[in-house]
């Protein structure tokens, strides 16, 4: 199976989200495969998450979406 992936770059979170609220909304738009928030050494989020979809059409799909925002 050739799978390619898509990593979406998530910036300007709240400190207060957390990779299980930001993968209830991301979910919606196809299967995650990975998702991390950035955090610094003392486990404070640095702003921004990763998520990485497991077919790479959910995360065009995703960017289409959200192009305007």
């Amino acid at each position: 199976m050739n799978t390619a992936y898509s990593t979406l770059y998530i910036g300007d979170l709240d400190e207060q989200v957390s990779e299980d609220m930001l993968y209830s909304v991301f979910l919606k738009y196809g299967q995650i495969f990975s998702l991390k928030i950035a955090t610094d050494l003392n486990k404070k989020s640095r702003g921004f998450a990763f998520i990485t979809y497991l077919n790479k059409t959910d995360g065009i799909n995703f960017r289409g979406y959200f192009k305007d925002f």
